[in-house]
């Protein structure tokens, strides 16, 4: 041994020798020994061919006493003389120098070179290795590997991916693309116009105080187009260009808040609005509804015909809005004359009368004269006075 190893804190084991001889391809041999402290050791041959001699020289209890295992005489005088035998043998399987030297005379550089075993290790690893210029291509299971890195997700996405060569109205998929409005059939930003476009425009639209301030769109399809604008007084105006020359316009104007329409049908009476039936309403659930009627009721018209409110007009003056005003009709007036009994009497207006001579000399005073008044003779007569009519429900608008 090259020099002395003291071993301490060694507890229910063995102690071994390990005798080797070692050299490299020039024939360059020493000995080599190592104290091992193992349970059990035997003789083997280590990775790089150099068999190893092992004997046990000691023993060491739980106590850590030590005990000689050394075969009496010495293992100086008796193994180490079989050690050298061993190694003689080895000797012989290696090549001297002079004889290495002149097998690899201008064949090889003088150099470090592996043993046959490490070539087999380097050669099995070789064949088994992936090469880098393959770029995974000489992977044997491609699919195997793709799941064992836990890609597989990666590779379906991959898959269903859209190919670079694809186009988006001739925008190459194969970087970053910026689409316009006009690329996917979207209308580009408002144009600003000092009067109402023509039918060449396609496109929204914004106009100044000439014409309302209006905002709107303009929609042109085989050489027609068709125009929607709102005005400043929020009205909503629709015109046709047709490709002919002819236009035509209109105004759509919707029920405010509060306004009133006839409703003739049995069916529900549309969202928003409610039958006039003098309902009371909260101004927090129908606040714009409120500013109308602030008495926060709706009028009821059931059973009453609508009258125009004279407003200075003078046929019907007096009057309020909302007010009812009861049944009338023109007077009727007639007279009667003072009947004589030769010549029967007279009558005007309303009455008339018949004479009818009686039966006895003239002065006798035998004539008969009756007089009556019935309107449904002549007119149909009611409880009320009413024209031709027809019933609706009157609705109004709250939202």
């Amino acid at each position: 041994m090259a020099f002395d190893q003291t071993l301490n804190r060694l507890r229910d084991t063995r102690v071994y020798a390990d005798f080797s001889y070692q050299g490299n391809v020039v024939s360059q041999w020493k000995t080599v020994v190592h104290i091992v402290a193992v349970n059990d050791l035997k003789n083997y041959i280590d990775a790089a061919g150099y068999p190893h001699y092992v004997f046990a020289v000691a023993g060491v209890d739980g106590h850590g006493d030590v005990m000689d295992l050394r075969i009496k005489g010495s293992l100086n005088d008796r193994n180490i003389s079989a050690i050298h035998q061993e190694i003689d043998s080895v000797k012989r399987e290696y090549v001297t120098q002079q004889a290495l030297e002149s097998g690899l005379h201008g064949k090889q550089p003088k150099g470090d070179y592996a043993t046959n075993a490490a070539l087999t290790v380097v050669s099995e690893n070789a064949d088994s290795r992936l090469a880098k210029n393959q770029n995974g291509a000489d992977i044997p299971n491609k699919n195997e590997f793709v799941k064992n890195i836990g890609l597989v997700e990666t590779v379906e996405r991959a898959m269903n991916a859209v190919p670079n060569d694809r186009r988006i109205n001739g925008k190459s998929l194969s970087s970053d693309i910026s689409l316009m409005a006009g690329d996917v059939g979207a209308y580009h930003q408002t144009t600003y116009m000092t009067e109402l476009p023509g039918r060449h425009y396609s496109g929204p639209f914004s106009c100044g105080r000439e014409n309302g301030w209006a905002k709107g769109v303009s929609i042109g399809v085989g050489g027609d187009t068709g125009q929607i604008w709102i005005d400043a007084d929020a009205q909503l105006h629709t015109r046709f260009l047709n490709a002919n020359g002819a236009v035509e316009q209109k105004i759509t104007v919707g029920v405010p808040i509060g306004a009133t329409i006839e409703w003739h049908s049995a069916a529900p009476i549309p969202a928003g609005y409610e039958p006039n039936e003098g309902r009371s309403f909260r101004a927090a659930d129908y606040p714009e509804l409120a500013k109308i009627f602030p008495d926060l009721k709706l009028p009821d018209d059931r059973g009453l015909f609508k009258r125009g409110l004279d407003r200075g007009r003078g046929l019907d003056s007096g009057r309020s809005l909302g007010s009812v005003q009861g049944d009338a009709i023109r007077n009727i007036t007639g007279s009667l004359g003072k009947p004589t009994i030769e010549s029967g009497s007279n009558a005007s207006g309303a009455f008339s009368y018949q004479y009818k001579a009686g039966g006895r000399a003239a002065g006798a005073g035998g004539g008969v004269i009756s007089w009556t008044f019935d309107a449904s003779r002549v007119v149909p007569t009611a409880n009320e006075n009413r024209p031709v009519n027809k019933s609706v429900i009157y609705i109004t608008r709250v939202k």
